[in-house]
């Protein structure tokens, strides 16, 4: 793709989470970060470890934009993030019960708190389209195919071809600093240090090891969220399907 030719004739955003992937595209992409603008999320719970590496960015990257995110908000309004929704966390299962722990799915909270933050800068910034790190052999990723017309925005996948091994070797052949988590077992880029979702991308272990003072938090709202899902699992287990 003509890069050059599309930040000309647009308003080109590139999304920065700190993982892997989007630090290969920015590496890719600059020559020509003068003509577009790179977009970061700051939910309010990074990583320290995040946080240096903006700021480091932030100091070389011509037009660099911290956009404030909500989990805090979200997490006061609907709960703690979670992997298993029992009914009882739901709103309804909260008028319904006496139950207290409130929770909210894994993906509308990366939307809310993450997501709809950045889009929200990004129209009012005139944004027209958006480079995003995402890739085909992705387990998990957008349903919007590169290229594709969607929310005000054309999105557009620069590393959609890459297996994770070529993006790792490629970070390793231009001498880019792998982010620790990655070093550690972590199989993503975090964006919350609080996060009680996401459980395969092994962060409870990383927090524990390098952040014990969160990482007690953490552990508690999991025994909270383990608690409020025994019950149903246990009904749905004792039926022997």
């Amino acid at each position: 793709m003509n890069y050059e030719k599309l930040c000309k004739e647009k308003k080109v955003a590139l999304q920065f989470s700190g993982g892997k992937d989007s630090l290969v595209m920015l590496h890719q992409l600059m020559p020509y970060w003068p003509l577009l603008t790179v977009y970061h999320c700051d939910t309010g719970d990074s990583f320290p470890e995040t946080r240096e590496m903006i700021e480091e960015l932030r100091k070389i990257v011509p037009n660099f934009v911290v956009v404030k995110g909500k989990r805090k908000e979200i997490e006061e309004q609907f709960g703690f993030s979670t992997d298993i929704m029992p009914v009882s966390a739901t709103p309804m299962g909260q008028a319904a019960t006496s139950l207290t722990l409130k929770l909210i799915d894994r993906y509308s909270c990366c939307y809310l708190s993450l997501n709809k933050p950045l889009h929200d800068k990004m129209h009012e910034d005139g944004i027209e389209v958006i480079l995003r790190g995402q890739r085909d052999s992705d387990a998990v990723k957008s349903p919007v195919k590169s290229g594709e017309y969607i929310d005000g925005f054309t999105i557009i996948y620069p590393l959609v071809d890459y297996s994770e091994k070529e993006v790792f070797d490629y970070l390793d052949k231009h001498n880019i600093p792998v982010p620790r988590f990655y070093l550690e077992g972590m199989t993503s880029g975090g964006d919350c240090m609080l996060c009680t979702a996401w459980l395969e991308h092994n962060q409870t272990k990383y927090v524990t090891k390098f952040h014990p003072k969160e990482a007690k938090i953490v552990l508690k709202r999991l025994s909270d969220i383990k608690e409020a899902v025994e019950k149903p699992y246990r009904f749905l287990t004792a039926i022997g399907a």
